[in-house]
């Protein structure tokens, strides 16, 4: 038999993880707008990888934080920061046995799954905070999975550019990035005077405020299912040292 074992609880890493690649972002965004003054040259995909890098750690965070809950359960110990165990823990242990479930089930199934075998209330899926942490999968997948598309930036007769599936839906979250186009476009010599307008993903929404926005989106759908649950959470303390301040009741 062992003598003592370790549980990881990752969705802290994850969330803290994401919380400084924002922070250092603004720090990028601002030495961009020096060297803009200053019409110095500057690497906006350093820019762009950050702000990958906060987007994909909060849906992490998001998929670690529901994957704990039923590991919690399944492992029969305490769950979350609450010592006793809540009555609905057996549901959730013989749910998460089941392979094809733990395995192959999406994040947000899992987390409407354990609302229904607690019996609480379960999200809407068409409102919030559903609805935004949805989107926030949406671009993770399409970051994770990026699939090279070319898009117009300019066009000779004023016809309208087409519009990334993206932009309809993101931007009343984000709006866009500032420094949406500069990055240059391939042309032909005799067109350099032609105004560029880049596509929206990914360079119109990387940025700080997408971040934000990510994690933001990510706390209050996570802090809506724990109160649900009358659960709390790892990343609790989070709140309490003031790491989280900027990103609570912040979203409709």
């Amino acid at each position: 038999s062992y003598a003592s074992w370790i549980r990881y609880h990752f969705s802290v890493t994850h969330l803290r993880g994401a919380v400084n690649s924002l922070t250092q972002l603004k720090k990028i965004e601002e030495e961009i707008k020096i060297k803009l003054d200053k019409k110095q040259e500057f690497d906006m995909h350093i820019h762009m990888s950050c702000a990958s890098t906060g987007l994909i750690l909060s849906a992490a965070f998001l998929e670690a934080t529901i994957n704990e809950v039923f590991v919690c359960c399944h492992e029969d110990n305490g769950v979350g920061l609450n010592s006793a165990k809540p009555i609905w823990q057996s549901q959730l242990a013989q749910k998460w046995a089941d392979p094809n479930f733990s395995r192959r089930t999406s994040s947000l199934r899992k987390y409407q799954t354990a609302l229904e075998l607690a019996n609480a209330e379960k999200f809407s899926e068409n409102s919030s905070p559903y609805r935004e942490v949805k989107l926030v999968f949406d671009l993770r997948n399409a970051l994770v999975h990026f699939k090279p598309a070319s898009f117009p930036t300019s066009s000779f007769d004023e016809q309208p550019l087409p519009v990334h599936d993206f932009e309809p839906v993101l931007i009343p979250y984000v709006g866009e990035s500032p420094f949406r186009n500069l990055i240059p476009s391939i042309r032909s010599p005799e067109d350099e005077e032609r105004i560029d307008i880049s596509p929206y993903f990914p360079q119109g929404c990387l940025y700080s405020g997408a971040v934000r926005w990510a994690i933001s989106s990510s706390l209050a759908f996570t802090d809506d299912f724990f109160n649900r649950l009358s659960l709390r959470w790892y990343y609790e303390f989070m709140k309490l040292n003031g790491e989280l301040q900027e990103f609570l009741g912040t979203v409709d």
